[in-house]
């Protein structure tokens, strides 16, 4: 009873104290990792690892920066608005997409992306007719 009870606190003090190392991970981001105990870090740094091997995961948001320019045409503002609401729509589709995804529920994610390609294509298609 006594060797179990002191085997289970000498891996808890050493899991309090082990700080993992991990190449290709930025030292902020290592920082945060640390808060965590050592079984969590690596658990944190697989996760990381799996994510950045799977480039169909990978989400890069793209946001626009608003130039203020007061010799644009109006044609060319109105290009920009549409460029604009391109944009905000593209990333309402992703942002609805991933969560769909973090549910985990594949046959809810093939259906949203079977629902959005069904309407994309329509409004596609549609397009190249006029």
């Amino acid at each position: 009873m006594i060797v179990n009870e002191f085997h289970a606190f000498e891996e808890r003090a050493r899991d309090a104290y082990w700080k993992i190392s991990a190449i290709g991970i930025d030292n902020v981001i290592l920082y945060e990792i640390h808060k965590f105990l050592f079984p969590v870090q690596e658990m944190i740094v697989d996760e990381f690892r799996a994510f950045e091997e799977r480039p169909d995961l990978r989400y890069i948001n793209h946001e626009l920066v608003d130039i203020i320019m007061s010799d644009r045409t109006d044609a060319e503002r109105a290009a920009e608005n549409r460029h604009k609401a391109i944009n905000e729509l593209i990333e309402r589709a992703c942002d609805a997409y991933w969560k769909v995804e973090e549910k985990g529920d594949s046959e809810q994610t093939n259906a949203f992306i079977k629902e959005l390609k069904i309407c994309l294509d329509l409004v596609l298609n549609n397009q190249m007719l006029v």
